[in-house]
């Protein structure tokens, strides 16, 4: 019976260490490296990368990313993804998005502003992580630009 008491009592306590160690946010440190690239005569791909930090020391799973794009506040793309993707603990990771969009509704976000070098991008949305414990929100409000 004391060794029965004492093996529980060995896995509550290590429980609550894990517990104890993975109870930090992932946080999303950017979102960069934004360009377009034509698909076809009407078509437009939107490619970026996602940038994460996972500080603590168990993988923490990516459930659902859902974005909006827009350029100069015309939104031009929807991103809303289940990928199930686990990130490792204690660094960085990076996750390429893209989107295609109509050539015709990125004319429309520039219209009348054919001298813009730089392309002004908002990305607002959502990620949702999880992880064995509890399943959070990271909030995106990232704003980049690109050259024509």
């Amino acid at each position: 019976m004391n060794k029965r008491i004492t093996g529980v009592l060995v896995v509550l306590v290590l429980m609550a260490i894990v517990f104890m160690l993975n109870r930090k946010e992932v946080s999303l440190l950017r979102q960069d490296n934004a360009e377009i690239q034509p698909l076809s005569a009407s078509g437009l791909e939107l490619k970026s990368v996602m940038h994460f930090y996972n500080p603590n020391f168990l993988s923490v799973t990516i459930n659902r990313i859902h974005e909006l794009f827009y350029i100069k506040g015309v939104q031009v793309g929807e991103l809303d993804v289940i990928i199930n993707q686990g990130i490792a603990g204690r660094k960085e990771s990076e996750f390429p998005v893209s989107i295609r969009f109509g050539r015709e509704d990125y004319n429309r976000a520039l219209a009348g502003d054919s001298v813009t070098k730089n392309v002004p991008l908002t990305i607002e949305g959502e990620v949702t992580t999880q992880n064995f414990t509890s399943e959070k929100k990271i909030p995106i409000h990232q704003s980049i630009s690109w050259k024509q």
